[in-house]
């Protein structure tokens, strides 16, 4: 159980800076001037990274049977989805 609490540590981790480096290219290629989905941040930013990070916590396993993995990947996904969001959202609003 904690090889694929680590594997899924490590790819969610890939993953959620892959999807983020997309939105972000997509961001600044159609949406530069949008001010609604600045408006709207949170759903490409935060709740589309957390629906994918607990489906691919689903195939990987968990969730099948409550135990304390489940827990464990619950806050794994928590804590990825919110140390990653700052970034793309601050240099939309001109970071640089």
């Amino acid at each position: 159980m904690k090889e694929r609490l680590l594997i899924f540590l490590f790819i969610g981790i890939l993953l959620a800076l892959a999807y983020h480096l997309a939105m972000d290219l997509a961001y600044e290629h159609f949406f530069p001037d949008s001010r609604l989905y600045q408006a709207y941040w949170y759903g490409p930013l935060l709740a589309v990274p957390a629906l994918l990070l607990a489906a691919l916590a689903f195939t990987m396993g968990f969730f099948r049977k409550a135990d304390w993995a489940d827990a464990a990947a619950l806050a794994i996904v928590g804590g990825i989805t919110v140390l990653t969001l700052e970034a793309p959202y601050s240099c939309w609003m001109g970071c640089f």
